[in-house]
């Protein structure tokens, strides 16, 4: 069996508009995502790096 160690640190801001109303978008703008992967020798290192977007929708009952 071959095993693989990862680390992956995800950075994204948040920004939330108007928390009086009872449905409150959100929104990612940008955030980045680095992986960084051993190959079960350790004698190898790979760095990903990505990028990632959203949106979202808060509802208050």
């Amino acid at each position: 069996m071959t095993q693989i160690a990862m680390l992956t640190v995800d950075v994204s801001p948040k920004l939330k508009f108007d928390e009086e109303i009872k449905i409150c978008p959100r929104l990612i703008p940008m955030g980045l995502d680095c992986h960084v992967i051993s190959s079960p020798s350790n004698q190898i290192q790979y760095l990903e790096i990505g990028v990632q977007f959203g949106a979202a929708f808060e509802y208050q009952a």
